[in-house]
């Protein structure tokens, strides 16, 4: 069940698309939108040592940077909330300054989904981060997350679901299936290789496939070679199948390593053009 969404707000260049989707997902599910802005500013004031003499400016350079930071952050929650108010869908603005790991994760606590852009921009920031920022969120407990990709839709009539064998890949599908976020969508199961959990293809497919029958999803499996690139096999099916969400699971540690599934994870978040919706 999907009552209250967090969308961590921002100036990157998926903004628009996060704002839509959320809208969407609220309205479908009648849950409340919170909109959160946080100003990092120790982050913020990192413009590097001050010569000799030039102190004073830099303390006016970061008191600059600093209203522009607020300014961004103020503007986009105003953003989100013209939009929700469009919608009729209830919003809550939550602007707020400090560390943004710790900060993001204490308003995330009491939340049932996350939206975040596959490239974050906080505000203040000239750059966007790239996608290690988001998997370092999803590292932090920030699951399950919903990463929304630059000019993406929400079109999720159909869904490809990634499965690895793994546990954490297995509690990906069933949390994504317990959510109902897309209860009418077919669920496309698919495995790319040799399962890790030593049994066939077609054995972990049929078992995944039971379990959506059972919860009303309408399905269908494809078994996929492994190939060199696992990241192009599954965002090529997902293509060819027209999907509109990508399901993928984590491993806390993996994550926390950057290892194997990292390094999936970080292809596919990269090259998605639809959202991932990230759990374990």
């Amino acid at each position: 069940m999907l009552r209250r969404i967090l969308v961590s707000v921002s100036h990157s260049p998926a903004a628009a698309a996060q704002s839509r989707i959320a809208v969407e997902l609220a309205r479908q599910h009648n849950a409340k939108i919170t909109g959160c802005a946080i100003v990092d500013v120790d982050r913020i004031g990192m413009v590097g040592p001050a010569p000799v003499g030039a102190f004073s400016y830099r303390v006016r350079l970061i008191e600059a940077r600093l209203r522009d930071a607020t300014k961004d952050a103020n503007d986009s929650l105003i953003a989100l909330g013209d939009e929700c108010k469009r919608a009729n869908v209830v919003y809550q603005a939550v602007s707020l300054r400090g560390d943004t790991d710790e900060t993001l994760s204490s308003v995330w606590r009491f939340q049932d989904l996350a939206l975040i852009p596959t490239r974050p921009w906080s505000p203040g920031e000239r750059n966007a981060d790239d996608v290690a920022a988001v998997l370092h969120l999803i590292a932090m407990g920030l699951r399950p997350m919903l990463a929304v990709p630059e000019q993406s839709e929400w079109k999720p009539a159909s869904t490809l679901v990634a499965l690895s064998g793994s546990l954490d890949s297995a509690k990906a599908f069933k949390q994504f299936v317990q959510s109902d976020l897309c209860p009418d969508a077919n669920l496309h199961l698919v495995t790319a290789g040799k399962p890790k959990s030593g049994e066939s293809p077609d054995r972990l497919l049929d078992k995944a496939e039971a379990y959506a029958i059972d919860h009303g999803f309408k399905v269908s499996k494809s078994s996929l070679p492994s190939g060199s690139d696992r990241t192009t096999t599954l965002l090529e099916e997902a293509e060819r199948v027209d999907a509109g969400v990508i399901v993928i699971g984590s491993s806390y540690r993996r994550f926390l390593a950057f290892e194997q599934f990292g390094s999936h994870a970080t292809g596919i978040l990269e090259r998605s053009k639809v959202p991932v919706f990230v759990s374990h």
